[in-house]
Parts: structure tokens; sequence; C-alpha cells
């Protein structure tokens, strides 16, 4: 029992060490934490605003589908063509996932003027944008190949960030649509991106502190 905890311990500290893997665990925690609040809010906001019935509800479900397949192709198609899966250089998706979340802030905070139609449209770019960025970090997860992370922990560590994310934005989404609707779920949208860059700079900070400015040049 003992050699077990030790072990998991080690394991568990390889992970913090690691820079792209910590920062591609905070990348999908976010993430799915964005994508939890997505999914409940937009069929909260379909049933109250628009009177939707479980079964259309459903039915408008096939665009969340259409718009992960969406992602998944556009993804592969940015890998091909500039060969960047690195937890830094998905700048395009990451911007992408910026613009689609502010999208459908707009659509859907502005509810009383807006068709169901048009929050379909905003919902359909956000999900593409963010199955982006999904995908891309299992993409640097499965070639993160760095001394003391053997056993699949790069796989581990973005799984749990997954999980956990979309667990906490599941959560959410009910108490934000009660406390302010679709603009309380915008609002806390841009907050999580917020953090996002937060964590990412401060991960950066904390890797490149003491580091000769020509080894990080290299």
């Amino acid at each position: 029992g003992h050699r077990c905890c030790s072990c998991s311990c080690r394991r568990l500290r390889s992970v913090a060490r690691s820079r792209r893997t910590l920062s591609n665990f905070l990348d999908a925690f976010f993430c799915a934490t964005t994508m939890g609040m997505k999914d409940v809010v937009f069929g909260l906001w379909l049933a109250k605003i628009h009177n939707y019935d479980e079964s259309a509800v459903a039915g408008a479900a096939v665009v969340l589908g259409l718009a992960d397949i969406s992602g998944e192709v556009l993804l592969t198609l940015l890998l091909l063509k500039n060969n960047c899966v690195s937890a830094e250089g998905m700048a395009i998706p990451t911007w992408l996932c910026t613009a689609g979340s502010v999208a459908f802030f707009w659509a859907a905070s502005t509810a009383s003027a807006t068709s169901a139609t048009a929050g379909l449209v905003a919902v359909y770019l956000m999900s593409t944008c963010m199955e982006m960025k999904a995908v891309q970090c299992l993409s640097v997860a499965a070639t993160t190949d760095e001394d003391g992370l053997d056993g699949g922990l790069p796989e581990i560590a973005c799984y749990s960030g997954t999980n956990i994310g979309f667990a906490a934005g599941t959560v959410l989404a009910p108490l934000l649509w009660e406390s302010g609707g679709a603009a309380a779920f915008g609002a806390a949208v841009l907050a999580v991106a917020v953090l996002a860059v937060l964590a990412k700079g401060v991960l950066y900070v904390c890797a490149t502190a003491g580091t000769p400015a020509s080894v990080r040049k290299a």
C-alpha cells in the first residue's frame, strides 16, 4: 500500500513538473467547463425562451453533433497544413474559440430579439471551435514524450481535466441561468477565457524563471 501511494505521488510530481502536460490539463479543463456550460444553457435557452419541448431540444442537439464533426475536420486540415500539434502552437483555434464564445454570448444575451435559428448558428460556431480545442488537447497529450511521463500519464491528465471540466460546467450552468440567464453565461465564458490566458501566462513565467535568455531563445 505504501509503495503504491509513493508511486502515485511520484507520477503526480512528474505531471506537475511538465509544463506541457500541466498546460494541456488546464486547456482541457477550461475548454470542457465552457462546453458543459454551453450545452446545458443552450437547452435551457431553447426551452425557456423559445418554448421548445423535449423532443425539439433533442432535435436541435443534432447541430452540436454536426459542429463536433466540423471542428474535427477543420483541426485535421490545420494540423496537416501547419504541423502545429503543441500546447503553444494552436493560436488560430484558440482565437476561433474566443470568437465563437463571443458570438454565442451576443446571440443568447439578446434572446428577446434573436430567433432560435440565429441561436443555432451561433452555437454551431461556438461548438465547432470548442471541439477543435478539445481534440487538439488530445493530440498534444498523445504526442507528449518526456522523461518520467510513461504509462499514458499525459493522456490521463488530459482526460482528467476534460472530465472535471465537464462536471464543473454542468453544475454551474443551471446556477448561471437562474442568476442571470444567457447574459450570466456569456459573462462566465469570458471569465473562463481570462482565467485560461492567465493560467498559461503564469505557467510560462514559472517555467522560464531563472532560465538564461540564450536557452529560452534556442
